[in-house]
């Protein structure tokens, strides 16, 4: 996990869904798991929170990674939404954001992000996640463990997904109190689109696990194997959740 030398997790702050799809075999060696979308949602209380724009350079030692955004155009579709023409100020708004991912983390293999501007319900202010979850590549630090997409690429050092986005994403095009700026002073009743687009990648590289909760019972993963974010989870007493529990206990 360390692949990721991030300086802030910003993952664990939403109001977050998955939405899991079937699970599918790629190859013997090779498995891909389900897509996991996370939900931010616009909360109408005010937050006094100003964290300064950080300057868009590599900080020592970081290598950094490419990443590449494809603005999906007007009557093209996302996981079944259509897609609207982006708004040239949320673009520059999402470019800002992922220059700033671009500087915190490393990684030899580029990362392509599908990005789909359209309407989204009620107070959804947008959602991604990996396009999808591998297990079972070489490279992988931990055995029968879901990877996310950009993070399977960069420890397997090469795309194992081909020409396939590695993160997915739509956002609300229909939200009326975006804020574009990129100056981290956003006026109050604003949201502010950066922050936003800041969350939603991180949930894409993989900070996002599979953790629930059913009828008293807590599971984690897929297919008997948990997702790598899980491995890393610790209850109050410093006990793993995934190696100290039995899952659907």
């Amino acid at each position: 996990m360390s692949k990721w030398k991030i300086v802030v997790i910003l993952a664990l702050f939403s109001l977050a869904v998955m939405v899991p799809s079937p699970a599918t075999r790629l190859a013997a060696e090779q498995q891909q798991g389900p897509i996991s979308w996370l939900v931010i949602r616009a909360d109408p209380r005010v937050s006094e929170l100003r964290v300064p724009p950080p300057p868009l350079s590599r900080r020592p030692g970081v290598q950094g990674a490419t990443i590449t955004v494809n603005y999906l155009s007007d009557g093209e579709e996302l996981s079944g939404r259509s897609c609207n023409e982006w708004d040239k100020d949320a673009r520059a708004a999402f470019d800002y954001a992922v220059g700033i991912w671009s500087s915190l983390i490393e990684s030899p293999v580029p990362i392509v992000i599908d990005a789909c501007w359209t309407p989204l319900e009620g107070t959804t202010l947008g959602m991604a996640g990996p396009q999808q979850y591998i297990k079972g590549f070489a490279g992988a630090p931990y055995p029968d463990t879901w990877y996310p997409e950009p993070l399977a690429n960069a420890l397997a050092g090469k795309d194992l997904n081909g020409t396939k986005a590695e993160i997915e994403g739509s956002f609300n095009s229909a939200f009326t109190d975006w804020y574009f700026g990129t100056d981290g002073s956003t006026p109050a009743g604003k949201y502010d689109f950066a922050t936003v687009v800041l969350h939603e990648i991180c949930h894409g590289l993989g900070f996002t696990g599979s953790m629930g909760v059913k009828d008293g019972k807590g599971s984690w993963g897929w297919e008997g194997s948990p997702v790598i974010f899980d491995r890393f989870l610790v209850n109050g007493s410093g006990q793993s959740l995934v190696q100290d529990f039995a899952n659907n206990s």
